[in-house]
């Protein structure tokens, strides 16, 4: 792009007055005159001026003095300085002296306590883990006793049948009472029955069994004596 193009369109001749009507020439020549000299002038004024520019001055009411920060050293107060708080006022409440004439109050009574209903039952009685053994009874056990382990028979001859029955051919049962004892012996024996007519039976009877031996009986794992009823039966063999 060539200066002609980049110059500005100048005015048209007649559109200024007749007066300051100008050539196109002489314009240029004009401005750039103006232009040399606003340079020029610019220039002085940058080297001849001085490098520090000093502010503007500003009013004194408006100018504050810098803030100083002084440290300052206070001392604690001392014990007796110190105020200390007042105790607060004790409320003392007056006691009535105890009068011994005076009617005493009427006691409080309790309503009586409300009955329980108990209901009986039977405990049963059970043995006790370390408790003792029970002692052994002194006399003879009878049959039946709850815990007794009956005595057994160990060796038993049989009685020598009556030589008149066997004659006449009667026959019967004798009935016994007898004390095993505790070495199985047997002691004690006393007749309860007999056949009628005894014909010797009896004499037979207790003469056998006092010959025969048992294994003694036991209660609550001990030997004891027990009483027994012993039968003894004759029949004639045909």
């Amino acid at each position: 792009m060539t200066a002609a193009a980049l110059r500005p369109a100048a005015p048209h001749p007649g559109d200024l007055p007749p007066g300051l009507r100008i050539s196109d020439d002489g314009r240029d020549r004009r401005l750039l005159a103006i232009a040399i000299a606003v340079a020029v002038g610019l220039h002085v004024a940058v080297v001849l001026l001085p490098f520090e520019i000093a502010p503007p001055e500003l009013p004194t009411d408006r100018v504050r003095d810098p803030i100083r920060v002084t440290k300052i050293d206070i001392p604690p107060p001392k014990l007796d300085e110190v105020e200390t708080p007042a105790a607060p006022a004790v409320r003392r409440i007056p006691i009535p002296a105890h009068d011994p004439g005076a009617e005493r109050p009427a006691p409080i009574e309790e309503p009586p306590p409300a009955a329980v209903a108990t209901v009986p039952f039977d405990v049963p009685d059970l043995p006790l883990a370390n408790a003792p053994p029970p002692p052994v009874p002194a006399g003879p056990v009878p049959e039946g006793t709850p815990g007794l382990d009956a005595p057994v028979r160990l060796d038993a001859p049989k009685p020598q049948y009556p030589r008149l029955a066997m004659i006449a051919g009667v026959g019967g049962q004798v009935v016994l009472r007898a004390v095993i004892d505790r070495d199985g012996a047997v002691r004690d024996v006393r007749l309860v029955s007999a056949p009628r007519p005894d014909l010797g039976f009896s004499e037979a009877a207790i003469d056998a069994v006092s010959r025969w031996s048992y294994r003694p009986g036991q209660l609550e794992g001990r030997e004891v004596a027990v009483e027994l009823t012993i039968v003894v039966s004759f029949s004639v063999v045909r």
